[in-house]
């Protein structure tokens, strides 16, 4: 957890970007409560993106948490779906199925495997087909592991509990679907 004091430091950044607004002691227990996991060097680099793009409003604690995230996806050279279908492509005409290439990203790979795998893509007669179903399996695993890397530790733990419960649950009474 970051230090409260570092804490408390950014939060009046904030507060000077926006002299209309005063932290209540409550509304920083719950903005710590959101942010308090971050690094404190991710958190001040949020506040300052955010002070630069001139919101009209006090951010909210989610709207850090996405900043702060967007920062290193951004840095960690996160290709968009349009951008990982042409460096498919690309590989394609390069590589061809000869061998499964290495990509930029791990989600590329894991969107190949999710539409039929390098040879199916390679083969393929329909490249729209395969660029609808691949820029779509990519949005939704990209979603998946964004919110899966962005949630709150404590959130996961609890949902790991619960999830842990009803599998439990589900093996007593001899229902293998868990609901």
């Amino acid at each position: 957890m970051m230090d409260k004091f570092e804490f408390a430091k950014i939060l009046a950044i904030l507060e000077g970007m926006y002299p209309r607004f005063k932290l209540e002691p409550r509304a920083v227990e719950a903005y710590y409560a959101i942010l308090g996991d971050l690094p404190t060097d991710l958190l001040k680099a949020a506040t300052l993106q955010i002070g630069s793009e001139a919101r009209p409003f006090f951010p909210a604690a989610g709207e850090l948490r996405q900043v702060a995230f967007d920062l290193i996806d951004q840095q960690a050279g996160v290709p968009n779906a349009w951008d990982a279908w042409t460096e498919v492509c690309r590989k394609i005409g390069v590589d061809g199925h000869v061998h499964t290439p290495e990509f930029s990203h791990p989600l590329v790979s894991q969107t190949i495997d999710a539409v039929g795998g390098w040879l199916t893509l390679c083969m393929s007669e329909n490249s729209v087909a395969d660029r609808a179903r691949f820029v779509q399996a990519y949005e939704v695993l990209s979603k998946r592991e964004c919110y899966r890397v962005r949630m709150l530790p404590q959130v996961r733990a609890t949902a790991a509990r619960l999830a842990a419960g009803r599998q439990t649950a589900a093996l007593e009474t001899g229902d293998g679907s868990g609901d």
